[in-house]
């Protein structure tokens, strides 16, 4: 038998200012900040005071700071009401944080004032209480997916266990030691292979300024030193038993 929800009593009580007190959510900072629109707060609180006057003397008497306590925003000449701003001289409108509409129906110190303010107190509770249960499900899917990995990873290492007693080792631990054994080997051999060629190269290259030496051409014989030395950067590298051609192992 299907049993019916209960309804979350601060839901119910959002229904009442939800429609003619809409707020919005922006990034501020890197995080989610509800706000309102000035003429609808001014015009809900029923202000007597013109809503730019009134907005520019909170600014002024509470020190509210511009993009941290409120936005400007164009105004939208697509809605009548943006038409009627744009006629009225105004260029920008303004998005007030909660926390700053929550201190201006404060000190407005009349009964819509306190329900205006505690529909913004029960907004950001529900607001809070939804980002939990988001987080908390974003928490279970982490879970999930790193229980569906570790079993994944245990299935592939079962099956290369397993190649590796069929190969004939003891476990997959020493089939692994064993390819890194033939892989040091493998380096190894190609950096004597290495060192040998660049071992002759530079027999060449003395012998052949030895013979210019020899001969008296000095010249030619500098020249055949300074080919081996630009071949093999430095002769410091040399003395300390560190040749270019050896690779790190």
């Amino acid at each position: 038998m299907f049993t019916k929800q209960p309804i979350d009593p601060d839901v119910l009580a959002l229904v009442e200012f939800k429609d003619t007190l809409p707020l919005t959510v922006k990034d501020q900072h890197g995080v989610q900040v509800q706000f309102v629109d000035l003429y609808k707060l001014h015009s809900s609180l029923d202000v007597k005071t013109r809503p730019r006057q009134w907005f520019a003397l909170a600014v002024t008497k509470y020190g509210f700071v511009k993009d941290e306590d409120y936005l400007e925003i164009p105004i939208d000449t697509s809605t009548a009401e943006g038409r009627l701003q744009l006629k009225s001289g105004a260029v920008v409108n303004y998005w007030l944080s909660t926390d700053m509409a929550k201190e201006l129906c404060m000190v407005q110190a009349s009964d819509i004032g306190r329900a205006v303010r505690k529909y913004f107190l029960i907004a950001e509770r529900v607001a809070k209480k939804h980002a939990a249960e988001f987080f908390k499900a974003e928490l279970q899917d982490a879970r999930l997916e790193t229980k569906h990995a570790k079993q994944q990873f245990l299935e592939a290492d079962k099956i290369a266990t397993q190649a590796a007693l069929a190969a004939g080792y003891k476990s997959g631990t020493h089939c692994l030691l064993d390819a890194q054994a033939t892989e040091k080997v493998k380096r190894l051999s190609t950096n004597f292979n290495e060192a040998q060629g660049a071992a002759l190269m530079m027999w060449e290259q003395c012998t052949v300024a030895r013979r210019h030496a020899k001969q008296g051409r000095t010249a030619q014989a500098l020249e055949a030193l300074e080919r081996v030395e630009q071949a093999y950067w430095t002769h410091s590298d040399m003395l300390r038993n560190s040749p270019p051609w050896a690779s790190s192992l």
